[in-house]
């Protein structure tokens, strides 16, 4: 197939190299999200800084991350999956080392840049890479499970991952991790991957729009960061995010009428893909606003320190995984589409549970709402990526698989922000001590199950056998 990924040899060994280059990036990629946190008070002290500068720490990343992310997709179609997988991790290494060499704010604030620019060419990169390994239906959808579990244990383990390494090594080890991991990703890719030069004359998507996506994607990102600090109703909060806003109208019109669209018009007419969207935004959600309350809950109600905290969640990063490793055989037999809402009820019923549990009960008690909630999200978000996937082409994959990545980060953050906002509010109007708002985890299971619903009703998943449908070639 022109321009598809291969590896250097046909046995079974060069693909395993691959794939697990692949996940490895992918983890220390998502897990950078959340392990730099722990260690922000200590970084803080040492380099004398402001707390506002303390924030910019973690913002840069996810900022950079976000708002890269969409225009990385078309990176990787125009460069090829080699070549922007060695660019990508590249420029995120390097990230990596600067913020472990640094004596200074502004040169970790740029490292941090670097990291999120380079993770935002890298994700979807390695989606696309998969797609590529494994045409498959039943072998990628494993694959795509094994993924999405190792984004959202990333995701949990870094506070454990990160209080770990300051505790051991100091806050330089947190980002110097990544360095001897990126260097043997690069040396692997090098010397599995076989060069794809095909991809070198595919012309590139409509530069003015991806123009538009990166600076509409930063500034609605930089709003909903600045709205976690200042709130929703600050004027820099507001001001960026209509200018986002306005810019994302703008690039959705410039879309429709170019001729080279980032995001191609045969997917944004494809049922199925634009359930994907939305699937993977409800469930980035609901996911991310429960561990965001969950960790606030331990720490303030149960007096657990941020290890145990995270330690404490780990029900639910072992059902996710379990859940996503079992994907392919249970959406073989059911479908995308029953799979979906199956996971998706097994979610909302496990959150309810969790809202609705005293803060004061015996840790117990959380353990099995915590493994429906885990097992939930672990086969609907890689059942809403394949169900998506399938319907790209051999030259879209890298943007289309951006698109999707993209709407779960969006529901990540908003997430944390707007779930944040609401315990803070409640917490202030009813004189309650923080963490003892259990009210708030009900909404986002009502999401989830308002989620399932749009998948039920929308039926735009049903494909025959599997409802995946291995696309090898371009349309």
């Amino acid at each position: 197939m022109p321009g598809r990924l291969s590896v250097r040899s046909r046995g079974k060994g060069s693909r395993l190299s691959a794939v697990g280059t692949i996940f490895l990036t992918v983890f220390f990629a998502m897990l950078d999200l959340s392990v730099v946190n722990v260690a922000l008070p200590t970084i803080r002290e040492e380099l004398s800084t402001a707390y506002s500068g303390m924030q910019w720490i973690a913002n840069s990343y996810t900022l950079a991350f976000a708002g890269v992310l969409l225009s990385g997709g078309a990176i990787v179609d125009r460069l090829g999956r080699r070549r922007a997988f060695l660019l990508s991790q590249s420029v995120f290494t390097l990230g990596a080392f600067m913020c472990t060499v640094s004596n200074g704010l502004t040169f970790l604030i740029l490292g941090r840049v670097s990291q999120g620019v380079g993770a935002a060419i890298l994700v979807p990169c390695s989606l696309a890479m998969i797609v590529d390994l494994f045409p498959e239906a039943r072998q990628r959808a494993k694959a795509v499970g094994i993924w999405s579990a190792i984004n959202a244990i990333a995701l949990a383990v870094g506070p454990v991952v990160g209080g770990a390494l300051l505790g051991w090594l100091g806050w330089r080890a947190v980002f110097g991790i990544n360095i001897p991991a990126g260097l043997l990703a690069i040396v692997v890719a090098c010397l599995v991957l076989l060069p794809d030069h095909t991809r070198a004359r595919r012309q590139i998507a409509d530069p003015a729009g991806i123009i538009l996506a990166l600076c509409a994607s930063t500034l609605v990102a930089f709003a909903v960061v600045e709205a976690t600090d200042r709130g929703w109703r600050a004027p820099t909060v507001i001001s960026t995010l209509s200018a986002g806003l306005v810019g994302l109208v703008f690039f959705a019109l410039r879309n429709l009428q170019a001729k080279r669209p980032v995001l191609p018009h045969e997917l944004l007419r494809d049922s199925v893909f634009r359930t994907s969207l939305l699937t993977v935004l409800c469930v980035g959600f609901a996911y991310s606003s429960a561990l965001f309350l969950l960790a606030i809950q331990f720490q303030a109600s149960r007096d657990y320190s941020p290890i145990v905290a995270g330690l404490a969640l780990a029900p639910a990063a072992v059902a996710m995984a379990i859940a996503s490793t079992l994907l392919g055989r249970v959406q073989d037999k059911l479908g995308a589409r029953k799979v979906m809402q199956i996971g998706m009820l097994a979610g909302a019923v496990g959150l309810v549970a969790l809202g609705l549990t005293p803060p004061y009960v015996d840790y117990i008690a959380l353990v099995l709402p915590l493994v429906f909630f885990g097992a939930g999200m672990g086969i609907t978000l890689p059942a809403a990526n394949n169900a998506g996937l399938s319907r790209v082409t051999a030259d879209n994959s890298g943007v289309g698989s951006a698109a999707i990545e993209s709407s779960q980060q969006f529901g990540l953050v908003m997430g944390v922000a707007i779930l944040g906002a609401l315990q803070s509010a409640t917490t202030a109007s009813s004189h309650a001590h923080i963490g003892e708002v259990p009210d708030i985890a009900v909404l986002a299971g009502g999401l989830t199950a308002l989620a399932f619903g749009v998948v039920l009703s929308l039926g735009g998943t049903r494909q025959g056998r599997g409802d995946v449908t291995p696309v090898v070639g371009s349309r």
